[in-house]
């Protein structure tokens, strides 16, 4: 089996993998993950349900679910868009920033264990690959923005 097999084959797990100790570490702050998704986004940038649920590759009807829950919580607001009163924009407040502070550092301190067991050459290729993942996925989000638009 050549490596880019194998690489293929356990990539989808080491995802999954990866996304649990994520959950868990974002519950530390006391939310999910697709609230620290949804909060990470709005943190950007105030945004509608339409965009909202573009981002973040779900429907508006979830992205209205998440919202409630952490309305209801107090850590995001909705407002009248001042250019179209039709439009509602996600704001985060003051708390909701703060557990997103929270939540990214639980965030952190996960990924930094996890990157005790790697070598510093590992290390650096972690980061390198993670630079152009980030790079990849800003990319194609833009196109997908670009083709919806």
């Amino acid at each position: 089996m050549s490596s880019k097999t194998t690489t293929a084959i356990r990539s989808p797990r080491t995802l999954a993998w990866l996304a649990r100790r994520l959950e868990r570490a974002v519950a530390e702050a006391e939310i999910s993950l697709p609230e620290y998704r949804l909060m990470a986004v709005i943190a950007e940038t105030a945004a509608g349900s339409s965009q909202l649920a573009g981002r973040l590759a779900v429907s508006r009807p979830r992205v209205t679910a998440i919202a409630d829950r952490l309305a209801s919580r107090g850590y995001l607001e909705r407002h009248h868009s001042p250019d179209d009163r039709r439009r509602v924009e996600h704001v985060l407040t003051d708390s909701g920033r703060e557990a997103l502070e929270r939540a990214d550092a639980a965030v952190s301190s996960a990924m930094d264990r996890l990157a005790a067991e790697l070598t510093t050459e590992e290390s650096e290729t972690v980061a390198l690959a993670f630079g152009h993942l980030e790079r990849a996925l800003t990319a194609s989000r833009r196109k997908a923005q670009e083709a919806g638009s």
